[in-house]
């Protein structure tokens, strides 16, 4: 494993970790206002259909999941940061298999180690990260 492979895992654990916490103590309160309610569940409705959309892609084309992501989410939300991580890593992945310096299995591996993060981060999203309109 290379050292900056290393350093980047050890910075999204922490930045994960930060940003499950900020979550934790920071959730909105209920809103109790009928029409912003409506509003919000439709919201919500359609993230969570745009949401299932990139899972059940990233597995049949990861590169086509994150382009989507990258496209849609608001480059001042809070998970912008890992995602652009997870984004590098997935290229430093397909630039080792390009100039064949990574087994298959390896390649599998960190693959699917990355996918698994994505997933992760994807379970994080609420509306306010993605422009969805």
């Amino acid at each position: 494993m290379h050292i900056f492979e290393i350093i980047g895992w050890v910075i999204f654990g922490i930045m994960s970790l930060t940003l499950l916490k900020h979550n934790q103590y920071n959730s909105p309160s209920p809103n109790t206002n009928t029409n912003s309610q409506d509003f919000n569940d439709k919201s919500i409705t359609k993230l969570q259909e745009f949401l299932n959309t990139i899972k059940d892609l990233v597995s049949k084309d990861t590169q086509k999941a994150i382009s989507l992501i990258d496209k849609k989410l608001k480059k001042d939300s809070i998970r912008h940061h890992d995602f652009i991580l997870i984004k590098a890593n997935f290229n430093d992945l397909k630039n080792e298999e390009i100039n064949g310096i990574i087994s298959n299995s390896e390649y599998g591996i960190k693959k699917n180690k990355i996918i698994k993060r994505f997933l992760d981060l994807l379970d994080l999203f609420e509306s306010e990260d993605l422009n969805l309109d």
